[in-house]
């Protein structure tokens, strides 16, 4: 059996978000400098995908834009009054990361999967040089 490992790439970002920082605070990333690609991977990154680097870009946009309700989202149910509730502020933050020309229609899970990964590696202090070990105030660890 052969998976497309780019296509799992969302659904793991947001398990692996959800397990170290779910019983946390996300601190506001809006000053943080934006996610490096080269600080990502190790190796050449020539090889990645545009689409790829397009959507962490969007990701990263989002994720620094609204940290507490991508947050959220990424904490609820999918299908839940809670990810009802978290989509509105989402979406304006995807809203705020379009230019004035550009539109975008998602599903739930595509969102879901679009902040996922940028929100693993802003929380875990992985842009460029920006944020100690963990960026967030844990609760009970």
């Amino acid at each position: 059996m052969r998976f497309n490992l780019m296509s799992l790439r969302p659904a793991l970002f947001a398990a692996m978000y959800r397990r170290r920082f779910g019983s946390s605070v996300p601190i506001s990333f809006k000053q943080e400098p934006a996610l490096a690609v080269d600080h990502l991977f190790v190796g050449s990154v020539d090889a990645l995908p545009p689409q790829y680097l397009a959507q962490l870009s969007f990701g990263n946009c989002v994720a620094r834009t609204d940290a507490a309700a991508t947050h959220r989202l990424l904490m609820a149910r999918p299908w839940s009054d809670a990810e009802d509730a978290a989509l509105p502020a989402v979406a304006k933050a995807m809203g705020n990361c379009l230019s004035d020309e550009k539109s975008l229609r998602l599903t739930r899970s595509t969102a879901r999967g679009l902040v996922a990964e940028a929100m693993y590696h802003l929380a875990s202090g992985r842009a460029a040089g920006a944020v100690t070990a963990d960026a967030v105030t844990t609760k009970g660890r």
